[in-house]
């Protein structure tokens, strides 16, 4: 009896596996994309390797084989294009309709909800429209002198490395990071940069590591396996309370002052998000400053207040994207220029042309609008090294191509780095060359350079990350010369 079971499991089971592959070439043969040789049911996860750096390196490497448009397979079920194509691109990211992220985002869904980075559909389009006003001119404004108090402290840190050896700038900068995310988005000082193994820290820390190895590991995909039987997932759930534990605790702080301050009549209650929040926010100005928490506080959607789960994840997401992504940016550009005396002089002076030499005299808003040139090194360095190399999406419905088409429910990725090293757009892509951002005649096509992404899901807080990476990079040229 056992034998006759145990032969019909077998013949399911191998009856399954013959059907899942039946439809992996199906699929294929209906909607025809150039792919590397398909193995049965593995699909082509040997192809890829099994770390994040091989998987972008034989990402790439299939893309130079087989075209700007690719269909990979990991294991029966997920069904992936990876696309460098900038007409694609464009048709993707442009779409109103195609705007859901693929599934990977979704592993930071724990930490972050379903805010403006997660979310799609109309809860996406009323929460982006309602948050336009947090990054107005007035509070970036505000934000300069954040910028240089915190930089003040990453330059001092830098001291300890001065006629020393290499050393590994990123952890400094992350540090810087977290001090400027955590006052500008909630008005509090958690002086990371002093207190590098607080409790915070180390939490944010931890919950970035955990969710970049969650994308690269299949055992850790299964939310069940994750929690209950990893150590990842212990240490993931202790640090997610205490981060949220500080958000809500911030949240209600600043909400009874908002109480106070009404009824003291030193705010108005009824300002919601349209002109009326701008022009709040210039009165408010001359007042004290105001950070992202309270733009949120002040702010309704269809007339009704958010509640302190709606702000949680707006704050969260800002804070994970305000850290991260400009903290690569600014440790990529501090490299280049380390690398690149030549350049990294022409960036000192005009630094010195616009600021002078007092170096107790930091740069304004207005010195860093002048620094083109400053600006044109960061632009080359986020197109050699993006900041996000890769940004996901699913497809809602089936999207046509030229040659065969995207097919519905299978999740397009934007090959972001490859993109910005195709010589038909940049000519030597590997060099780098800043001059190439000094004339609008290097932008031949809008999609050719997107390190912000680009349609309506871009980066919303674009220009607050580049105004962080100018104040940071000024002062610290202003401080030191760079060597690697």
């Amino acid at each position: 009896m056992f034998l006759l079971l145990l032969k019909i499991f077998f013949t399911l089971f191998i009856g399954l596996l013959i059907i899942l592959y039946l439809n992996q070439l199906r699929v294929c043969r209906r909607y025809p994309v150039p792919s590397p040789p398909l193995i049965p049911i593995l699909g082509h996860i040997i192809e890829l390797g099994s770390t994040a750096e091989a998987i972008h390196t034989n990402i790439l490497r299939l893309i130079d084989t087989y075209g700007k448009v690719i269909q990979l397979w990991i294991g029966p079920f997920d069904h992936y294009y990876f696309i460098s194509d900038i007409d694609i691109t464009n048709k993707i990211l442009s779409s109103t309709k195609l705007i859901e992220k693929s599934h990977a985002y979704d592993l930071l869904a724990p930490w972050l909800g379903y805010g403006l980075l997660l979310s799609g559909g109309e809860k996406w389009h009323k929460r982006r429209k309602m948050l336009t006003p947090a990054f107005h001119f007035t509070i970036l404004e505000q934000s300069i002198n954040t910028f240089t108090i915190a930089s003040d402290i990453f330059v001092k840190n830098l001291k300890k490395h001065v006629d020393g050896g290499n050393f590994d700038v990123y952890p400094y900068i992350t540090l810087l990071g977290l001090d400027i995310i955590c006052q500008t988005a909630m008005g509090i000082d958690i002086n990371a940069q002093m207190q590098s193994d607080s409790e915070y820290v180390t939490a944010v820390r931890d919950v970035c590591q955990i969710v970049f190895e969650r994308i690269f590991s299949a055992i850790q995909q299964s939310d069940f396996i994750f929690y209950n039987f990893t150590k990842n997932g212990k240490v993931f759930k202790k640090s997610l309370k205490i981060l949220h534990n500080l958000t809500n605790k911030v949240i209600e702080e600043r909400r009874q002052l908002l109480i106070d301050s009404m009824k003291n009549n030193t705010t108005k209650p009824n300002k919601i998000i349209n002109k009326e929040v701008i022009d709040d926010l210039e009165v408010q100005e001359k007042k004290e400053k105001m950070v992202f928490m309270d733009v949120l506080l002040k702010s309704t959607i269809d007339g009704k207040p958010l509640t302190n789960s709606d702000i949680r994840e707006e704050v969260d997401t800002f804070m994970f994207e305000g850290h991260d992504t400009v903290s690569s940016g600014l440790s990529f550009t501090l490299y280049l220029l380390a690398n690149h005396p030549e350049v990294q002089n022409q960036v000192f002076e005009e630094i010195r042309e616009i600021c002078g030499d007092d170096l107790k005299k930091h740069a304004t808003l207005s010195d860093l609008n002048k620094m083109t040139y400053l600006e044109a090194v960061i632009k080359e360095s986020m197109r050699i090294y993006p900041p996000v190399p890769i940004v996901g999406r699913k497809l809602s419905e089936d999207l046509p191509l030229e040659n065969g088409v995207l097919r519905k429910n299978t999740r397009p990725s934007i090959m972001i780095y490859s993109i910005h090293h195709n010589p038909e757009y940049f000519p030597d892509p590997e060099a780098f060359k800043p001059e190439r951002f000094l004339t609008q005649a290097q932008n031949k096509h809008y999609f050719s350079y997107i390190p912000f992404s680009a349609g309506s899901r871009n980066c919303i807080g674009q220009k607050f990350a580049m105004y962080e990476m100018k104040s940071t990079i000024t002062n610290v040229i202003r401080h030191y010369k760079l060597f690697s």
